[in-house]
């Protein structure tokens, strides 16, 4: 990654550690809607709603926190750029 003008090499470690964990992020934010869908289809076919119900409660929880994260990280980044 290139040098912007007046960033040291730590700068750039963390710009690069913050957008790798935007990439995970983003990852996550992907393979979510699959895997509800596939927890949706268990409890249609199975009737096992009472065992999968929580199960996709707390998937729903976990996308909340993710985006909050990914915002967070979005808004560190912009202030980097602002900065640099």
């Amino acid at each position: 990654m290139p040098r912007n003008k007046g960033q040291d090499g730590n700068t750039l470690i963390l710009r690069a550690d913050r957008e790798a964990a935007l990439g995970a992020l983003a990852d996550h934010g992907e393979c979510c809607p699959r895997v509800e869908i596939r927890i949706r289809q268990a409890i249609r076919r199975s009737g096992l709603d009472g065992l999968l119900s929580p199960a996709l409660e707390d998937l729903e929880r976990m996308v909340n926190d993710v985006q909050d994260a990914k915002s967070q990280v979005c808004v560190a980044l912009a202030r980097m750029r602002r900065q640099a």
